[in-house]
């Protein structure tokens, strides 16, 4: 039981370390500043409610990409952690979110089990930006460990074998 647990605060750790790395740096900002909800404008604050209307916010930071400044709003909608970008006007440059396994695309379900049978989900994220979504899982295939990236259609990505779990 106690390694259960272990496994399981790990696999939250490594979920949030991949939040926070995966959106940031896909969006090459020049840096954060964590702000108070003053001074994220309106427009950001309205979009991210219309979007979420159930999520609770959890941080907010603004940031520079390239001398054009973004908002990041941190959040918890439906007991799942999400973070949303935007423009000040409220534009929505990009979304990250914990996903379920059950709310994973089929298509992405049937490519991880073709080639990993009875192969078990860590993580999953869904990364939205600029129109296309992908899809970034953890999965556990016997011992080892896989990071892959799919597109909705079931289409690997990218996948990196991230060796053999720890015991």
């Amino acid at each position: 039981m106690f390694r259960s647990a272990r496994v399981l605060v790990g696999a939250v750790c490594l979920a949030l370390v991949g939040m926070f790395a995966v959106v940031p740096a896909g969006l090459a900002q020049d840096g954060a500043v964590r702000t108070t909800t003053g001074s994220v404008p309106a427009p950001v604050l309205n979009a991210f409610e219309d979007a979420y209307p159930k999520a609770e916010i959890t941080g907010m930071a603004s940031l520079n990409d390239g001398g054009k400044v973004q908002y990041e709003i941190e959040g918890v909608d439906a007991g799942m952690p999400l973070k949303a970008v935007f423009l000040a006007d409220g534009t929505l440059v990009g979304v990250e979110e914990n996903v379920a396994e059950k709310d994973l695309p089929d298509p992405v379900k049937a490519a991880i089990e073709a080639d990993y049978p009875g192969s078990k989900i860590i993580m999953s994220l869904r990364n939205t930006r600029d129109g296309s979504t992908t899809y970034l899982l953890k999965v556990a295939a016997g011992i080892r460990r896989i990071t892959m990236v799919f597109d909705a259609d079931g289409n690997l990505i990218s996948a990196k074998d991230t060796g053999a779990k720890r015991k």
